[in-house]
């Protein structure tokens, strides 16, 4: 009869620690992969397209609300400066996995930054202060105003220079590399003085 030979506990232990590694391992490069490849599709999806805002397009003047109960021109609230508008609305799971991004961007890009609500008020202050947004938050006042804004698709970033015209849009849920490339952008105007002057 032949017989059976029996690791010891040890190299049990250790067969069973590599092979639970080698899985581990896999399973991560698994991930990663499929995050890059949701990256590169959200990136795809976040440049110009149908579903922006229109590149070269003034941006409309409608009135906007604050927390505060303020309202304004949100054309007024550019004052003449570059600005970078974040449109979202409350119940959208992608704006809300946007808003880590869009805080780096008011923090890092050099440019005013402001988050546009396409909700209602109420709505938008418990939103705001739930997720402490760090930038401020202006609600869309009115339907009429939210359609003639253009924002087909949220979340949406957008570029526009200092006298409202839309330099650039980005739709979607921003990946690394769209987060870049915006921030790239932003700073060149700040570099060249046009977040500022409304005459270059």
């Amino acid at each position: 009869m032949p017989t059976r030979t029996l690791l010891p506990n040890w190299a049990s232990t250790a067969l069973v620690v590599v092979v639970t590694l080698g899985v581990s391992t896999v399973i991560w490069n698994l991930v990663q992969q499929n995050r890059d490849l949701r990256e590169a599709l959200v990136s795809n999806q976040s440049q110009s397209g149908p579903a922006a805002v229109p590149t070269g397009s003034q941006l409309p003047s409608v009135e906007v609300a604050n927390v505060d109960g303020i309202r304004e021109s949100l054309s007024t609230l550019l004052d003449g400066k570059a600005t970078l508008l974040f449109f979202f609305t409350t119940t959208c799971k992608y704006c809300e996995a946007t808003i880590q991004r869009w805080t780096s961007l008011a923090e890092d890009a050099g440019l005013p930054a402001m988050g546009v609500a396409l909700d209602a008020k109420v709505a938008t202050d418990n939103y705001a202060t739930a997720h402490e947004l760090q930038y401020p938050v202006w609600t869309v006042a009115n339907i009429d105003g939210r359609r003639s804004l253009g924002v087909a698709t949220v979340p949406q970033t957008v570029l526009v220079s200092s006298d409202g015209v839309v330099l650039a849009a980005w739709v979607g849920a921003l990946s690394t590399t769209a987060a870049t490339e915006i921030a790239t952008e932003a700073k060149s105007l700040a570099a060249f003085g046009r977040c500022c002057d409304s005459g270059e």
